[in-house]
């Protein structure tokens, strides 16, 4: 026989601005997933039901559920001294927490060294060319070492994002 999860505590307040939340059409989808989740929950619905009722993983639901159990005294807290801040915490427990993704492959001076490649004329350096192409750049920081390998598009991300122009970005 599976385990039943607890009933989670909500208060008044709270579920009024979860009710908002999940109601919302000029909100992120998650948050009104996540809203969902936790105003089924302190009905007393079971991870289960609410995991068929939105076609998530019943692990989803348990991770929202702890989430909120987890931060529930200090939203409480925050909303005896702080009311006007209660939306706002209540916004931050059912967000994301920040995941720093991959690390980058190419570190800074290898980018700031790609861009002054850049801002140099092309036959300076040996290419015989009038202007910098993405391919061109990418070539040369290969051969110059300033890189092991790199494409083109990279190339043409580093340009873009520094504000400058090749003829191919």
């Amino acid at each position: 026989m599976p385990l039943k999860a607890q009933k989670i505590e909500v208060s008044e307040k709270q579920k009024m601005i979860l009710k908002k939340l999940s109601k919302s059409t000029h909100i992120e989808l998650h948050l009104k997933l996540r809203s969902s989740i936790i105003l089924d929950a302190d009905d007393g619905m079971s991870n289960t039901d609410i995991s068929l009722k939105y076609k998530i993983t019943r692990n989803t639901v348990r991770h929202w559920r702890k989430q909120w159990e987890k931060s529930y005294s200090e939203t409480c807290e925050l909303e005896s001294e702080m009311p006007l801040k209660l939306k706002e915490q209540i916004r931050n427990v059912l967000s994301d927490e920040y995941r720093s993704g991959r690390n980058a492959r190419f570190t800074q001076e290898q980018v700031a060294e790609i861009i002054n490649l850049s801002l140099q004329s092309p036959e300076s350096v040996g290419v015989p060319v009038s202007h910098w192409t993405s391919t061109s750049l990418a070539k040369k920081s290969i051969e110059l070492g300033i890189v092991d390998s790199i494409s083109e598009r990279q190339v043409g991300r580093f340009l873009k994002k520094y504000g400058h122009k090749s003829t191919s970005v």
